[in-house]
């Protein structure tokens, strides 16, 4: 038929091996099924889908996003922590704690600390988003089975919940401790804004209600 053994080569590994990675793909992205039919040689054509594969692929991947998550998560728990332990100065009394927040001042370290705990949480937060997107999208109908209950814990299983509850929190709590809803915020003084808000028996008992989501979070 005058086609060479290379062309023949070429062709038969075409059959054996259809462009499998593009087809998913071509599937996804333009409702077509199976591979697309090979061009000259076994190179796919034009129109083929290859494209579709380059764009999708810019996409970050499960294991990005989760490990994304990770890395900001530690971060905020890492910050968590000497936050907790700059607070028990409370016990101290006003001088000490006011003090303690005079030193963090002058470091000149406060407001890189704040951008980047902001960037922290939002990569944490699109990144649970985005992952909850793709789970439910790859399973629209959820199991039907109680085994679930079996292999996973209850932290895990309210991971999404308690999460939007503690942005809530979040939101409220440093709202007022930077007097935008602190009825008598004092510039400076810690120790009053803190011990102010703890008065508040609905506050306290939200206080030790978000400290319960924290430790469930983690």
């Amino acid at each position: 038929s005058g086609a060479t053994p290379a062309t023949l080569s070429s062709a038969r590994r075409s059959r054996i091996f259809p462009a499998r990675s593009s087809s998913k793909y071509l599937s996804r992205a333009s409702g077509t099924t199976g591979p697309p039919a090979p061009g000259p040689n076994g190179a796919p054509p034009p129109d083929s889908g290859w494209s579709a594969l380059t764009i999708t692929s810019t996409r970050p991947t499960s294991v990005l996003l989760k490990a994304a998550m990770a890395a900001s998560g530690a971060v905020m728990a890492l910050w968590l922590t000497l936050h907790m332990l700059g607070n028990l100065t409370v016990y101290a009394g006003a001088e000490i704690m006011n003090g303690y927040g005079e030193k963090v001042r002058a470091t000149g370290l406060l407001w890189p600390v704040r951008f980047g705990l902001a960037l922290a949480a939002v990569v944490h937060v699109v990144s649970a988003v985005l992952t909850t997107q793709r789970n439910w999208a790859a399973r629209p109908q959820r199991y039907h089975s109680s085994l679930r209950h079996r292999a996973s814990t209850a932290a895990g299983r309210t991971m999404r919940a308690t999460g939007f509850l503690l942005v809530l929190f979040i939101a409220v709590h440093v709202s007022q401790m930077y007097g935008v809803l602190h009825p008598r915020f004092i510039t400076g003084d810690i120790h009053h804004n803190l011990t102010y808000v703890m008065r508040s028996p609905w506050y306290f008992a939200a206080y030790l209600a978000a400290t319960a989501l924290v430790s469930l979070h983690l």
